[in-house]
């Protein structure tokens, strides 16, 4: 062809109403054409609503020209044409649409050279579906019928809310057709129209996209043509329980992206890696070329495997991030170079704002070599998920070497030239050697430069780190835990030769997130419900990706494929009594019923007219009761049928409903501020309980129907009495920040669960209407709440996508270690071999197995209150001493005393091994010190150490010096060999109670009843430094393995605080220990205990993640 043909001919190409010979000249020109190319992805991304005929290449007369005239006023790339005139102007021509048992066909959506698309009315399961039928008798090719078995066949076999499902294949008059899920927000190209989104916003998008493409790859099936036109959108219509409603426009979608759920559709170029169909002939070259990998777009089918599905999905994310593809050539043949040979230009060229970690993911899966890219797409959606989790991604930039590399394969004439100038400028400067001698002086004064800058540098690191750890523990202390793990990023080396400046604290505060929870990820959209079966062996979860799945809480596993059946978000689940059905409702409105022993949709029982928010059982199982967007509440009689009773009374949308244990009464919540009460037996109007001042969210009533608790908007939950309709204001449970939007009462209402706004889920005294927990780890709203049939489990639905379970009685900030019948504990030590903890207090010695987190078997012998406790360095003896002033020496393996020191005259305070284990030194009221030989049973050493009371007493690393203190105020280092005094160290202005060497041999530290904590200098035989914050008694002290950290435990600010030793700086403070006596690292570092005035043990856990 000498010119472009015009708009009109590419559409008629695309509906084959083009001759054949004229159709040949059209296809030959674009295969050249770039500009014709783009023109024809336009039209393809344009929804067609071609009225149908019984001869679909036949125009039907004057409604078509009326049609066409509208198309023809309706430009490339604008919105599409209204359907409800298009369907006005079908139905004045008196256009056919075809008649098909089981649908009513509706309109057209669709048209093009393979069929055509309806939307169509399922009327057995009452629910919108789009029908593709494929064309009639000879204009059906062998390869349309090809791609359209392929669709059926690869479309069937995935079950996945984020892939548009098959519900049907059948055949009418010849005619092969498939019913699909009908989605309503148009395709992700059409809302893109060159317009970058919010980088959260693609990589959120791209995990959900990565997720439902492992998916299909597990089960064999490469789609080979992903595409944003090939991505449809489902718009979220009211879903969500606030004032705003789902945007629906194009501009919408890239403020809003969040308010559509995506579904990757067009299965009719998959290629099954294992049996089924395929259209791939060798040699052939199927897809579009702009997100094609180069293995694909050389016509290598044998060797496509999952990789070039990758390679597509980070093209996707380049155009989300960027507004266009990585390769977009003048013609088809150039973009097919393009892919072919040159590298994609990074993102952050085209927009700067693309986080690097972003561009890392993006460019990893274009690499040209499939090796290069993510070895799976789920590979990829957990390197996003971590980017979303500010959590360091498993890419890595490519380096300029590789980069190099890389180019020079594709060029190699001009690397070879490139290679032969470099070698003659080498020789080159071979001949200037000599000036290496006038540069000399420069060099050094270089490197003077750089060691000062570098030392600047590592100043600012330093003061930066002092600084973010506390804000960390500020931030996580408010429930911000994004903000907490972007102030620890902060300080991650990211450099090569950059000193790694994380210790147990920044450990200890990456990990609380992950303390005492379970998450469960699966969701692709946040989630919305959760629900417990009543024998507590299921979870059940609802998601906005339109999704239900079932997992087991023990196991931490799904224990089916996820349940798909409603067409949008799903906002409710609720289990039947007695567990063998549950209930869902959502944005489509309707409320299902399924199986939960195999999640098959059992039936659905009717819809409101507006979205679906709550679906509650009664206790016998007879009803259930679901609230809705439209106001009403409606009670289904499950086992007799027929129509549901409706409740009407609500202003505005009806959010919960909960029955009453004996089923009398119905309580309901809206969005009119109001809680409802409904007597059941004998229909009147509700009472209306008045109080909250928003929406009020959700409802639960106390086990013997007497009380009733309501939270919402207003951040309070609301106790009220439901026989007087009155609230018991004093009884209000405050404490929650933001919307509380669930609440769960324990099966004896003795504790209540809520889930809140303030991204924390808190658990309730109900008597005391207190709080007893609070548990922090959603990055986001968490939306959902319910209690474990056992009470011991509380489970929760985040913004986040994340289902998490959580302990009840177990705290995130620290894990009970061993617990004492009384208290105080006074004493804890640790294993060398980490394996044990042993703390002493009024009830002996208690044992803590550390790898199995449980008690083990105590130590017999009575020694009544046990005030000391030192382990043998090789750990199979431990020493302890209590009221009496016996010192017992224990079998640890048999946790028997193996042998008794007598020598003592009043109570022993003190005990400490040296490092070899030859020498056991104690102190007490006695004012002695005795230094005990292991090895015989010699007289022991005798040190009149103090004035008065000696309190405390330790080795130094290299066993040459004992430590002292006592109730003199003073600090002695004594030779353990001769008794001879070294030094006297005076400083302290009360008891000394506590005494510690740094491991490395070169401080001591003491504290005591002043508050203070002095770090000596041993070397030099003075005062380093005093470590002030403590407001009063410091009971002990202890130093971290590497000696660059220090705690201490502060009796009457109840505070263990972290001290960075070199920069002589308070870290963290561990507060609310009441009564802090004892404190000990674990001989590696990662695990603090600390005892106090109650009776268990805290362990304190900064193990790094791996």
């Amino acid at each position: 062809m000498d010119r472009c043909p015009s708009e009109k001919a590419l559409r008629d190409l695309l509906t084959d109403r083009l001759p054949v010979e004229t159709a040949s000249a059209v296809e030959a020109h674009l295969e050249e054409c770039g500009a014709c190319q783009q023109t024809l992805e336009k039209l393809i991304a344009v929804p067609l609503l071609f009225p149908a005929s019984s001869t679909v290449n036949q125009l039907p007369g004057e409604a078509d020209a009326a049609f066409l005239r509208r198309l023809e006023d309706n430009p490339v790339g604008s919105n599409t044409i209204d359907v409800q005139s298009s369907l006005t102007l079908a139905a004045q021509g008196g256009a056919a649409l075809p008649d098909i048992a089981g649908y009513e066909i509706l309109q057209v959506l669709g048209q093009g050279g393979m069929g055509v698309v309806y939307k169509a009315w399922q009327k057995e399961l009452r629910r919108f579906v789009a029908l593709k039928m494929v064309l009639a008798g000879g204009y059906a090719r062998s390869e349309d019928l090809a791609r359209f078995r392929i669709e059926a066949e690869a479309s069937a076999r995935l079950q996945h809310p984020n892939i548009v499902q098959v519900h049907e294949v059948g055949e009418q008059e010849g005619r092969p057709f498939l019913t699909l899920e009908f989605v309503d927000g148009g395709s992700l190209a059409q809302k893109l129209q060159g317009i970058p989104l919010p980088a959260n916003s693609a990589a959120q998008l791209m995990e959900t996209l990565a997720r439902a493409m492992h998916y299909a790859h597990q089960r064999g099936i490469i789609h080979r043509d992903l595409k944003p036109a090939n991505i449809l959108l489902q718009k979220d219509e009211g879903g969500r329980m606030n004032d705003e409603k789902a945007p629906s426009s194009d501009s919408s979608f890239i403020l809003h992206p969040s308010a559509f759920n995506p579904k990757i559709t067009d299965f009719g170029l998959a290629k099954f890696m294992v049996g089924g169909s395929d259209q791939t002939r060798t040699g052939s070259i199927l897809g579009t070329p702009s997100y094609m990998a180069p293995e694909q777009a050389e016509g290598r089918t044998k060797d496509l495997s999952t990789a070039v599905d990758v390679y597509a999905l980070g093209a996707i994310l380049y155009e989300l991030l960027t507004g266009r593809p990585p390769f977009r050539g003048d013609t088809v043949a150039h973009t097919s170079q393009q892919v072919l040979t040159e590298e994609p230009l990074p993102p952050r060229r085209l927009q700067s704002n693309v986080p690097r970690d972003l561009e890392t993911i993006c460019l990893k899966c274009l690499e040209k070599d499939p090796r290069q890219r993510y070895a799976s797409a789920m590979d990829l959606a957990e390197d996003v998920r971590r980017f979303l989790a500010d959590e360091p991604i498993q890419a890595r930039p490519t380096s300029i070497w590789h980069q190099t590399s890389k180019w020079a394969k594709r060029h190699p004439a001009v690397a070879g030239l490139i290679l032969v100038i470099a070698v003659s400028s080498t020789a080159l400067l071979a001949g200037g050697l000599w000036y290496q001698n006038e540069l000399a002086n420069s060099l050094a004064e270089v490197t003077s430069e750089r060691d000062k800058a570098e030392k600047q540098r590592d100043e600012a690191q330093q003061n930066l780190y002092l600084a973010q750890i506390p804000l960390a523990h500020r931030a996580w202390n408010a429930a911000r835990v994004r903000g907490m793990n972007e102030l620890l990023d902060a300080v991650t080396p990211r450099l090569p030769k950059q000193k790694d400046l994380r210790h147990f604290e920044w450990h200890y505060l990456r990990r609380l997130p992950h303390n005492n929870v379970v998450a469960l990820r699966g969701h692709t959209g946040p989630a919305t419900a959760v629900a417990f079966r009543d024998d507590g062996t299921q979870l059940a979860s609802a998601s906005d990706d339109g999704s239900i799945r079932i997992w087991d809480p023990d196991q931490s596993r799904e224990l089916m494929p996820p349940l798909i059946g409603h067409t949008g978000r799903v906002t409710a689940v609720a289990y039947s009594p007695d567990g063998k059905q549950l209930a869902s409702t959502g944005a489509d409105k309707q409320v299902c019923l399924w199986d939960s022993a195999t999640g098959k949709l059992l039936r659905v029982l009717g819809s409101h007219s507006d979205s679906g928010y709550h679906v509650a059982f009664r206790f016998d199982g007879k009803r259930l009761a679901s609230t809705s967007a439209d106001k009403s509440i409606k009670v289904w009689d499950l086992e007799n049928g027929g129509e549901p009773r409706t409740l009407l009374g609500n202003q505005k949308e009806a959010t919960s409903a909960a029955f009453s244990r004996d089923g009398r009464w119905l309580a309901s919540t809206g969005a009119d501020r109001m809680v409802r009460l409904w007597g059941l037996e004998n229909p009147t109007e509700p009472r209306v309980l008045k109080g909250h001042t928003g929406w009020v969210y959700s409802v639960a009533f106390s086990p013997d129907g007497k009380t009733l608790y309501s939270s919402g908007f207003d951040n309070a939950i609301r106790v009220w009495d439901t026989k007087t309709g009155k609230e018991f204001a004093k009884d209000k449970m405050l404490g929650h920040s933001g919307q509380i939007r669930g609440i769960a009462l324990s099966r004896d209402g003795s504790r209540l669960a809520s889930a809140c706004f303030d991204q924390t889920v808190r658990i309730w005294d109900t008597a005391k209407k207190i709080e007893l927990a609070r548990f922090k780890g959603h990055i986001g709203k968490v939306n959902g709440i319910a209690f474990h049939p056992d009470g011991t489990r509380v489970a929760s639905a985040g913004e986040d996508h994340v289902v998490r379970i959580w302990g009840v009685t177990q705290s995130q900030d620290y894990r009970d270690g061993p617990k004492h019948e009384r208290g105080p504990v006074t004493v804890v030590a640790f294993s060398p071999d980490h394996q044990r903890l042993v703390s002493g207090g009024a009830d002996l010695a208690q044992v803590w197995d550390l790898t199995h987190n449980k008690p083990e078997r105590p130590f017999t012998g009575s020694v009544g209150h046990v005030h000391a406790l030192a382990f043998r360095s090789d750990g199979k003896q431990l020493a302890a001493a209590g009221v009496d002033p016996v010192i017992r020496i224990w079998d640890v393996a048999r946790r028997e005393p193996v042998r008794l020191l007598k020598g003592h005259t009043d109570r022993v305070t003190a005990l400490a091994f040296s490092r070899d284990g030859q020498s056991l030194a104690s102190a007490g009221f006695d004012r002695i010190v005795r230094v005990w030989s292991m090895a015989r049973d010699d007289k022991p050493l005798d040190i009149p150490a103090h004035a008065g009371r000696v309190l405390t007493v330790a080795f130094s690393p290299d066993s040459e010096a004992l430590a002292t203190g006592g109730d003199d105020k003073m600090v002695y280092l004594w030779d353990p060999t001769t008794g001879t005094k070294q030094r006297s160290l005076e400083g302290h202005t009360g008891w000394v109670y506590c005494v510690a060497f740094s491991p490395n041999g070169k401080l001591l530290a003491s504290a005591g009843e002043d508050g203070l904590i002095i770090l000596w200098d041993l070397a030099a035989g003075k005062e380093l430094v005093r470590l002030e914050g403590h407001a009063g008694r410091v009971n002990s002290v202890a130093f971290s393995p590497d000696s660059e950290r220090l705690a201490s435990a502060g009796f009457f600010d109840h505070a263990i605080r972290i001290w960075d030793v070199p920069r002589r700086q308070e870290l963290l403070s561990l507060d609310n220990h009441r009564d802090a006596y004892a404190v000990a690292f674990s001989p590696n570092g990662h695990l603090l205990a600390t005892a106090g005035a109650g009776s268990a043990v805290r362990i304190w856990d900064g193990t790094p993640l791996q």
